[in-house]
């Protein structure tokens, strides 16, 4: 399993000494949430993988690998979302009643989340490889009059799961005193509450666009998401140099 060989792999004692520099790891082992976590992310990347039919014809192979791109996205995000929900269990260790309401809560989300997640890049793929029928604006999986509901569900998703994980480095936060976190762990934590934040502000905002541009310009609505990476630069700036002040 992945998360037991990084597990291992960060566990350079019997003690588990610090697999982050700055930041103790808390987690002991794999415990049976996590593996439970790791099923359901295994099976919303199946669904991903299993959309793709099997081509026998040659011009179905080229479609075929043309829709791998998308897969290739979708994958890439639910990774992102996984190694997230892995630092997380790895930092904190937590398993009370509330870190288990709210991972059932982002497991239920991630089950519900990879279909528009397969629709929207499906879709984009379409739109931009021009896989529409001549004269007509309907692609394989869905219409442009279906685009600015599809962004819209796609940003609820991804709000929702990052407000769930905003949620949780909350709960850690509150649980600092228990949890023996050091003043820079401290900030850590709270940086990581920034990104969760920024994450849901993006996609709210995504939501607002997609019910005001016109239906025939919701594929760029994506765009907005390319905001993350500067304003996650900006974020991790900050808190360095805060932490700066910390250990200087």
């Amino acid at each position: 399993m992945l998360r037991r060989a990084l597990f291992d792999r960060g566990s350079t004692t019997a003690e588990n000494r610090d697999a982050e520099d700055d930041f103790q790891w808390r987690g002991e082992g794999v415990s049976r949430l996590e593996n439970l976590s790791d099923i359901v992310f295994a099976f919303a990347i199946s669904f991903l993988v299993a959309t793709a039919e099997t081509p026998e014809t040659f011009d179905e192979l080229v479609a075929s690998l043309i829709d791998l791109v998308g897969v290739g996205l979708g994958f890439a995000i639910l990774l992102f979302v996984w190694h997230t929900h892995y630092i997380f269990f790895r930092r904190y260790g937590l398993e009370d009643g509330k870190t288990v309401l709210l991972n059932g809560v982002l497991l239920f989300l991630i089950l519900v989340y990879v279909y528009p997640l397969q629709f929207l890049f499906s879709f984009q793929v379409d739109f931009l490889t021009g896989q529409f029928e001549t004269g007509q604006d309907v692609g394989r999986v869905l219409s442009f009059e279906d685009t600015p509901a599809l962004t819209a569900i796609y940003a609820v998703g991804y709000g929702a799961v990052f407000g769930v994980f905003t949620l949780l480095y909350r709960h850690a936060l509150r649980r600092a005193e228990d949890l023996g976190l050091s003043p820079v762990e401290h900030l850590l934590t709270r940086e990581r509450i920034a990104l969760g934040s920024m994450n849901v502000g993006v996609a709210v905002a995504a939501i607002l666009l997609a019910l005001v541009v016109p239906a025939i310009w919701s594929p760029v609505v994506g765009l907005v998401y390319f905001a993350i990476w500067p304003l996650s630069v900006w974020i991790r700036k900050r808190y360095r140099r805060e932490m700066g002040d910390l250990t200087s």
